[in-house]
């Protein structure tokens, strides 16, 4: 169905990203997460923008409830999203765009178990080069430190591209 779709017709708003994060949240069925993360996956091609938007519910949504299914389980969902859909929303390397995606897993830092976290930031990072951007997930994960200890919410900048 995607590879028919005439992406240079298709506006923002065309696909219901939503409603394929609703299907992960209702089903508990593996085979249904699979799909839906397949047609994540091939949205992000042609709504990238979309896609990066829910991407931190999509987190929110593995971290609490898909802990009560096994966390190998759980994990590998979770990885899946980063092997697909990572790569085709930083496809340009626009540092903008990466900061972008950097941001929404920086903000869902909390929502990730403790003990998950290292190998799940650690793919992510391996995926967008560690050696290019380290240093712009530093700089989010310092600024929203500095920011949520000060009891300020972090100002979201979307010119800002961490040089």
């Amino acid at each position: 169905v995607f590879n028919k779709i005439d992406s240079s017709n298709l506006t923002e708003n065309a696909l219901n990203i939503e409603l394929i994060i609703e299907c992960i949240r209702a089903s508990q069925n593996p085979q249904t997460h699979y799909h839906a993360l397949l047609v994540l996956g091939e949205a992000a091609r042609l709504v990238p923008n979309q896609v990066l938007h829910q991407i931190m519910t999509i987190f929110t949504f593995m971290g609490s409830s898909l802990l009560r299914h096994d966390d190998v389980y759980s994990f590998e969902i979770i990885s899946k999203i980063i092997d697909s859909i990572i790569p085709i929303l930083v496809n340009d390397n626009d540092k903008r765009t990466i900061v972008k995606v950097l941001r929404v897993f920086v903000d869902a830092m909390l929502d990730v178990p403790e003990h998950r976290r290292v190998k799940l930031y650690k793919r992510l990072l391996v995926k967008l080069e560690t050696k290019k951007y380290l240093y712009m997930f530093l700089l989010l994960v310092f600024e929203t430190h500095v920011f949520r200890s000060g009891g300020q919410k972090v100002p979201v900048d979307k010119g800002k591209d961490l040089r």
